[in-house]
């Protein structure tokens, strides 16, 4: 009865332009090993994705649950801020990107203007919105793959970010051997580790509403390795809260969302420089928007 109440509540709630509820009950037509799959397939296509920076100290500005359907101002605020760090190197967005399928071009837009104006390189991931409305192939033809890594290249050092794909719960078979090899042969050669993903792992209800939440014997599994080859942070949305935990000496940072009138809302900043990696929750866009 408690399930019914809250579907019921769900669909008087959200809102007619935003929701289409066949396209939320109806599963996306490729699983996690097709997908997985479809992103190595733009990985070799773009090759390795580096970037060479000038100096060792630098920021990456991380938003997630940006959910645009029409309008983007804080989506552009956001950009702006981080085109006015000259400390920038990137951007991530960890998924939930778009909440209808027509907002893609809009997205896709605002990023194109936003590199015209000299802004840095924004990386995303999928969420679990991006596969909502059989919405995945779109995903692909605009932002492509969401399994990659990328190198950081600084006078002094390099720095690994490891992006995973945790759109539906489960990882994947395919996935979490990719991951094992990254962490045992390529994470070694590197100074700090990011890794970057959409589900929260430490997430306990149902907030996936038709999907399910990370299974444990997995989150543990993941945990453990993160542990053993030295990820310095893991970085998640998807629950539209900010959170900072600490568990077997790595850092769980989720980010509050970006989402038009979602309140609070602000985004993550990376520093990095050769003494350390620090994590700051930015509380809110300045000036508000």
């Amino acid at each position: 009865m408690r399930n019914l109440i809250f579907l019921v509540s769900f669909l008087l709630l959200t809102s007619c332009q935003e929701l289409d509820i066949l396209g939320l009950i109806i599963p996306c037509q490729y699983d996690a090993e097709e997908r997985f799959h479809q992103s190595m397939a733009c990985n070799e296509r773009l090759g390795d994705l580096v970037l060479e920076l000038p100096h060792d100290g630098y920021h990456i500005n991380v938003a997630g649950d940006i959910h645009v359907v029409d309008k983007t101002a804080r989506l552009d605020s956001f950009l702006f801020l981080t085109r006015q760090d000259s400390l920038t190197a990137c951007n991530l967005f960890l998924g939930d990107i778009v909440s209808v399928n027509e907002a893609y071009p809009l997205v896709y837009e605002r990023l194109q203007e936003h590199y015209r104006q000299g802004g840095d390189t924004v990386f995303t991931i999928a969420g679990n919105h991006e596969l909502y409305y059989n919405g995945w192939p779109l995903y692909l033809k605009y932002f492509g793959s969401s399994i990659y890594t990328v190198s950081l290249r600084t006078p002094e050092a390099q720095d690994l970010i490891i992006c995973l794909e945790s759109t539906t719960s489960t990882l994947g078979k395919y996935q979490n051997e990719w991951l094992l090899h990254v962490l045992k042969e390529i994470r070694p050669q590197y100074r700090y580790c990011i890794v970057a993903t959409h589900a929260n792992f430490f997430d306990t209800d149902n907030s996936n509403l038709f999907g399910s939440n990370p299974p444990v014997n997995e989150v543990l599994r993941l945990t453990d390795l993160f542990q053993t080859y030295h990820v310095d942070a893991c970085l998640q949305a998807h629950d539209h809260r900010a959170e900072y935990l600490y568990f077997k000496g790595v850092r769980y940072v989720q980010t509050n969302p970006l989402k038009m009138g979602a309140e609070p809302h602000g985004y993550l900043q990376i520093k990095a420089d050769a003494e350390d990696l620090k994590i700051e929750i930015v509380d809110h866009l300045r000036p508000r928007v």
